[in-house]
């Protein structure tokens, strides 16, 4: 196989009008990818336990819905081979489309399904098989996303261009939240009864709008070179786990983050355990999102500045040091501090993210780019799509206080920073290094 070509030994050969609309387009689908995935993981915090487990007993069915959640993760890494697999041989622009109309309608079709009451045990069987429909489409997005905005971006320019993508999903958070936040003025029995399905039935309309903007973009000039000089790799997952297997590994340890934590996780702990209002953990998830927007930008130019590694390295030690605090304020039922909290949760614990596909992308070359990227972020996430049902059993062991959960989160910070240590260690031993180690 040729020596691949770097994305940032030259500018691309596209205009700025492209390249913004391949930033807009991708950042527009994730952030209806991760729409999606949140009004799934706020309804299963709100009302699918009752609507589709009733039999059991709130907390049981607020954890069967928390594993079913859960089970759209499991299909993630299947989703990475099967689309890393796509990307890489026929182009990133092509998978991209399939990705994001297979989210859409699989969420959309959520939002149709007939309750426990009307059909029984078939509910909850439908429910768990659109959520894997959804984790599968879902497992080739991100890494589809980063890739393409990373191999558009100019030199110097790299962590600002795909901070973007990782906009995609408090943006995701902000209008599925929002959207909920606003349902919630409904009388109960109607946000029960219909309610909850109006977020899921939007993303018919808004898989659409994905479509278009994705359709309307290039593709990635590099890969665009690499197919035209027939230096492709015939068997993507194979060629990535040969030439970059611990790559993949320290991957996995990297993308540990303690966000569902902090969102899917506290919006139960706060309405269940404490007795909050509803509309309270809402709003400060909204507040919480908004300034995580901000933070990422910031974590985008300086990463640019200074090292994408460095302010990763930074920004997840910071993870470590609000850990504690952040459900010590949410303990105090009073509404400023919960909201203080969960802003500071969500801002903190869930930036990091906006420099990883910079961190992740100087470890592979253009031919497995998308393959390693979607597999090592994917098979990382699995354990994420668990943490709210972990975070259950850790706040038992802890006899219902919150401690446990703190703790919880200082580990995945640890892990994070020792995958990221160890990724850039594997530099040193691949030949790779020398093509990607000016992005």
């Amino acid at each position: 196989m040729e020596q691949p070509i770097s994305i940032s030994e030259t500018e691309p050969a596209v205009s700025h009008s492209t390249v913004r609309r391949v930033v807009a387009a991708s950042t527009a689908g994730t952030a209806l990818e991760w729409y999606d995935y949140f009004a799934y993981g706020t309804a299963s915090a709100l009302v699918f336990n009752r609507l589709f487990f009733p039999s059991l007993s709130p907390l049981a069915g607020t954890l069967v819905s928390f594993l079913a959640f859960a089970s759209g993760f499991l299909m993630r890494p299947l989703g990475a081979v099967v689309f890393g697999h796509m990307g890489d041989r026929y182009g990133r622009k092509f998978t991209l489309l399939v990705t994001v109309t297979g989210m859409g309608i699989a969420t959309g079709l959520i939002g149709l399904l007939p309750t426990y009451e009307a059909i029984g045990t078939l509910a909850p069987i439908f429910l768990v098989s659109l959520r894997l429909l959804q984790g599968l489409s879902v497992g080739g997005e991100w890494g589809g996303a980063a890739t393409i905005c990373l191999e558009h971006a100019p030199p110097g320019y790299a962590a600002r261009y795909t901070m973007f993508v990782q906009m995609g999903g408090p943006m995701g958070t902000l209008l599925s939240t929002g959207m909920y936040a606003l349902l919630n003025l409904l009388p109960g029995d109607d946000f029960i009864s219909w309610g909850w399905r109006i977020p899921f039935l939007a993303s018919f309309v808004f898989v659409f709008i994905g479509m278009y903007m994705r359709l309307r973009i290039e593709e990635s000039p590099v890969f665009q070179e690499a197919l035209e000089r027939e230096n492709v790799a015939k068997a993507p997952l194979i060629a990535t786990l040969r030439t970059s297997w611990r790559q993949v590994v320290a991957g996995v340890f990297v993308v540990q983050s303690g966000f569902y934590v902090v969102t899917t996780f506290v919006l139960s702990y706060g309405t269940t355990v404490l007795g909050l209002p509803r509309p309270l953990i809402l709003t400060a998830t909204l507040l919480g999102t908004v300034v995580e927007i901000g933070v990422i930008c910031i974590y985008g130019i300086l990463a640019d500045r200074y090292g994408a590694v460095r302010v990763f390295i930074v920004s997840t030690a910071l993870n470590i040091v609000v850990a504690f605090p952040v459900f010590l304020l949410v303990d105090t039922k009073v509404p400023v501090l919960v909201t203080l909290g969960v802003v500071l949760g969500i801002a903190i614990v869930a930036s990091p993210f906006g420099v990883l596909g910079v961190v992740l992308g100087k470890w592979f070359a253009v031919e497995t780019r998308y393959t390693g990227l979607s597999v090592s972020y994917q098979v990382g996430s699995i354990a994420s799509g668990f943490l709210p049902s972990i975070c259950i059993g850790v706040l038992d062991v802890a006899g219902g206080r919150s401690w446990g959960v703190s703790a919880l989160l200082v580990l995945i910070a640890i892990i994070a920073l020792v995958g990221c240590l160890a990724g850039q260690a594997t530099l040193k031993r691949t030949s790779a290094s020398s093509i990607v180690s000016s992005l």
